[in-house]
């Protein structure tokens, strides 16, 4: 989008909120204009001390100034869900320096945010793997090409996500002066009507709850933007390859296997995030410094755990589990054919999805697996 004065674009938001949607539709794809990458920007995931630093001070700086957290000493925004393996930062970065951040939250261990608000139940039950998209930022001394930064990032978080995240739905709590952007031009759908008042998450400011599907994004982006012209056409833009500069701009990881996580939280890192610049880990419950020290469980890591953390959880599994993303095939007696989907694993199990119903006698004693239910795993 052109980039237009802040004052006029907030008088176009309401605007547009109040106009009939086949209206608003048109209006926003309109104004659509895709750019290119600008040369020098690269875009990857954020790998080391330095650039996560960056991305937090830049997140921190952004959230104060919009009213969404309350400054801190550190200067820093770093959220209970950065600790885990299962949330990925991305970074945009100018000549080096860090101009834009936005991360991706897998559901896990902790859940979502957005737990705290909604009720995300039907997706899961139906074997959907959620991602909440959260920490969005970019710097607006970043020559007024902060448009053309910000669809760069979100096509990297959903190449990301669909090819390398394992993330089957997108869900996130905008800004409800921000609905009609995101209904007309990314066709993200609402999970509820009403605003959420509250969402503790930013510093309580108001927030809608939406949700976009990715496993049909490109029906969906196909259908509302068939009859656009390449500059205006967001299906075309998000799906067809990178150009051979961009594709030396945009860093995707290498994968082992099928894992799809990319940690990056080393002892000295969490250290540093969580007990030098904040008390992050003074702020989680007993039980959620167990599932940190079952995820972190190599004995480099003891120094980082707070001296009056639990040390016993019945709950605790033998060994630690690894989300994964790939397919298989089942035999039933019948015998016919299940298509399965694996989501995590550990040396002595599996957890699956299927596709259809199977007994599992020899597995699980009279445990059936219905359509989009998960099995668990036998350790």
């Amino acid at each position: 989008m052109k980039r237009i004065p802040k004052r006029i674009r907030k008088s176009f938001f309401s605007l547009a909120n109040v106009l009939p949607k086949p209206w608003r539709d048109g209006i926003y794809r309109s104004r659509l204009n895709f750019q290119p990458l600008p040369e020098g920007v690269i875009l990857e995931l954020a790998r080391n001390r330095s650039d996560l630093d960056a991305a937090f001070q830049l997140l921190h700086e952004a959230y104060v100034k919009e009213g969404f957290s309350k400054p801190h000493d550190s200067g820093r925004r770093v959220t209970d869900y950065h600790i885990l393996p299962s949330t990925s930062t991305l970074v945009a970065k100018y000549q080096g320096q860090v101009v834009g951040t936005i991360s991706i939250i897998r559901d896990g261990a902790f859940g979502l945010p957005m737990d705290k608000i909604t009720d995300l139940q039907q997706f899961r039950q139906a074997g959907e793997r959620l991602g909440e998209v959260s920490s969005l930022a970019v710097s607006p001394t970043y020559r007024g090409n902060s448009g053309v930064i910000m669809f760069h990032m979100f096509k990297y978080v959903v190449d990301y996500c669909l090819n390398y995240f394992g993330v089957d739905r997108m869900v996130i709590v905008i800004n409800p002066a921000r609905k009609a952007l995101y209904e007309s031009l990314l066709i993200f759908t609402r999970l509820q009507r009403r605003v959420v008042k509250s969402y503790q998450f930013v510093n309580n400011a108001p927030g809608l709850c939406m949700t976009l599907n990715l496993r049909t994004l490109d029906q969906t982006w196909g259908q509302a933007y068939k009859e656009k012209p390449a500059e205006k056409n967001l299906y075309r833009f998000f799906f067809y390859t990178y150009t051979p500069r961009e594709a030396k701009q945009v860093l995707l990881p290498e994968r082992t296997f099928h894992t799809i996580e990319d940690p990056v939280m080393t002892p000295d890192r969490m250290d540093f995030f969580f007990k030098q610049c904040t008390d992050g880990l003074c702020g989680l419950s007993e039980r959620q410094i167990l599932i940190l020290h079952n995820i972190y469980n190599e004995p480099c890591y003891a120094s980082v755990w707070p001296i009056n953390a639990g040390t016993k959880w019945r709950d605790q599994r033998r060994h630690r589990r690894f989300d994964v993303s790939c397919f298989g095939l089942a035999n039933d007696r019948n015998p016919s054919t299940l298509k399965l989907r694996v989501v995590d694993a550990s040396r002595s199990g599996l957890r699956v999805i299927s596709e259809g119903s199977m007994a599992t006698d020899n597995c699980l004693p009279t445990a059936t697996l219905r359509r989009g239910s998960v099995m668990p795993a036998m350790d």
